[in-house]
């Protein structure tokens, strides 16, 4: 079965917990022609909250962005949540922190310069000026900052 897709949105919430969450997010998706694609959730029962991401697409390609969130308002102020909608394509700037070992840095590079991280890495901060050559992208910024500077220091872009 063939099917018109949409766009794809990812809704972040947390609140404090209580019955009826899910199903108050699941019904709005299913108002909004919303198809979940991938969803978690979990609560911190020594906080008693709720945290949940829900990826979902639509099946309407006329369903925007701006009226999904409009419309989630309701939903959100009757949990008392704090939540985020988003453009799944939407590429996020990404500082990236490496202390003392790159191989962390070096998986994160190849996924973005291969496509499979949607981000945009304005630079890389670190304690170890040998990790400036991984980078090895002259758009991405490199800052070297000394143990004594990390604890005060910020990026500036």
């Amino acid at each position: 079965m063939s099917r018109t897709r949409g766009n794809e949105f990812v809704l972040t919430i947390a609140c404090p917990d209580r019955p009826g969450i899910v199903y108050a997010v699941s019904s709005f998706l299913v108002q909004h022609s919303g198809n979940i694609v991938d969803s978690a959730q979990f609560d911190d029962r020594l906080d008693d909250r709720f945290f949940m991401r829900v990826h979902f697409e639509t099946l309407d390609a006329k369903v925007t962005l701006e009226q999904l969130r409009e419309g989630f308002e309701d939903v959100a102020q009757s949990f008392q949540m704090t939540w985020q909608l988003h453009d799944a394509s939407a590429r996020f700037r990404t500082l990236i922190l490496v202390s003392s070992f790159g191989h962390c840095l070096n998986d994160l590079l190849f996924r973005w310069r291969t496509g499979a991280l949607n981000i945009e890495i304005p630079g890389i901060v670190s304690n170890h000026t040998d990790f400036d050559p991984l980078r090895a992208h002259p758009q991405v910024d490199f800052r070297f900052i000394g143990r004594e500077q990390a604890a005060t220091a910020a990026y500036v872009d």
